[in-house]
């Protein structure tokens, strides 16, 4: 089963690397100089995990943090759903009578594997906090934010809510870990560390359970029903794909946008939100539009699917591309306006070139649902292409 599992993993993971290798090769070349020392390379990486040890940062300052990583453990499981739970193979192997235990303990050896990039950072982290003054409460620590992650992980993938509460409480263990020191925090971070052991270990719950049904998909549909209604129906129908079928990669897409937004303003305000905030509105811009336009390929997908029966229908060629530009600018306005208004706001900038920088986005967005539909290999550079064009022109007039 195990050979099974991984074989279609690695054929699922594959077709997408193949995909996506211009993005790979991409984000290659933007990471830390191949000189700079490993010590510095590893205190990097693992940043995200040391950043809670932090003695200037309180207890809502790390609850959020700590469930913000989590939350992206969660995110990355999500996205290879189809390939960890084993795709067809699921559907045969929930039929066979194999113990429930034995089922878990392969879905952690996939799940493992399929984390391998997320362990890198804490593997970074532990080299760095190998040279503390706790190396014993440290890797507890990091055992701890491993296994309360992969819970949540396995909790996700075989959509069950029965161990939240536990899970809650493994986090209250770590976070009391983290606000008290010496022994105390030792015996917070053990007691936190064995209730995620026994739920990884005794949960019954397996990834390919046919039961519960509720997905984030559901939750999507039920909370866009209201507004979705009153809109034409081929817009409705873009949003319906972006908010049903898609729902994972569209929150995925979302989280991202407010990753970026939140990095530029922590910047602008180091900066005092001074000239420099007006360069990196541009940068911050032209990366919130390459995250958004990426929806282009998710509605052009589930459009080829239905080109049949679409063909069918008395409606023009250019009326579906016509809305599903629009549902991707509605979508991503909330995103692109905030960093100008906040500019605005703080009288870096000027009311009309903020309307003017919002609309120059708009057009970014439109022009970038060429290379995204019509290029299957080449789709990445030539988007990452224009929207570097787009920056140096943006850069000209607005900076």
């Amino acid at each position: 089963m195990l050979f099974y599992r991984l074989r279609w993993y690695a054929l699922a993971t594959g077709r997408m690397l193949h995909r996506r290798w211009q993005a790979i090769v991409l984000g290659g070349m933007l990471l830390s100089p191949a000189m700079m020392p490993v010590f510095a390379q590893s205190r990097v990486l693992g940043a995200p995990l040391l950043a809670p040890l932090a003695p200037a940062h309180g207890l809502i300052w790390r609850f959020a943090w700590l469930h913000g990583l989590e939350a992206a453990g969660m995110l990355w499981v999500l996205m290879q759903r189809s390939a960890i739970t084993g795709g067809p193979f699921a559907a045969f192997l929930g039929s066979l009578p194999i113990p429930p235990r034995r089922r878990r303990v392969i879905d952690l050896a996939v799940m493992l594997i399929a984390n391998t990039p997320l362990l890198l950072p804490a593997c970074a982290a532990a080299l760095v906090l190998s040279q503390s003054q706790q190396p014993g409460a440290h890797a507890l620590y990091l055992l701890d934010v491993i296994s309360i992650t992969a819970c949540v992980q396995l909790a996700i993938l075989a959509r069950t809510t029965r161990y939240v509460a536990l899970i809650l409480l493994a986090n209250l263990g770590l976070l009391c870990g983290l606000q008290t020191h010496a022994h105390t925090q030792v015996a917070c971070f053990g007691a936190s560390l064995l209730l995620a052991l026994v739920l990884l270990v005794c949960a019954s719950d397996n990834v390919g359970a046919p039961r519960a049904r509720r997905s984030l998909a559901g939750t999507a549909q039920r909370s866009a029903s209201h507004w979705a209604k009153r809109m034409p129906p081929m817009l409705r129908l873009s949003a319906s794909i972006l908010c049903r079928r898609y729902a994972v990669a569209s929150l995925t897409r979302a989280l991202l946008l407010t990753g970026i937004i939140c990095a530029a303003l922590v910047l602008m305000q180091i900066w005092q939100f001074d000239a420099r905030a007006r360069a990196l509105l541009i940068i911050a811009q032209a990366l919130m539009a390459l995250v958004a336009a990426a929806s282009y390929r998710d509605l052009a997908a589930a459009h080829a699917q239905a080109a049949s029966y679409m063909a069918a229908l008395p409606m023009r060629r250019i009326t579906q591309p016509v809305c599903d530009i629009a549902m991707v600018l509605v979508l991503s306005l909330p995103f692109t306006a905030l960093l100008p208004l906040v500019l605005v706001s703080r009288a870096t900038l000027a009311l009309a070139p903020a309307l003017g920088d919002m609309l120059v986005v708009s057009c970014l967005l439109i022009v970038l649902r060429g290379p995204q539909v019509g290029s299957n290999s080449h789709g990445v550079v030539l988007s990452a292409l224009l929207a570097g064009a787009w920056a140096i022109c943006a850069w000209q007039l607005f900076v």
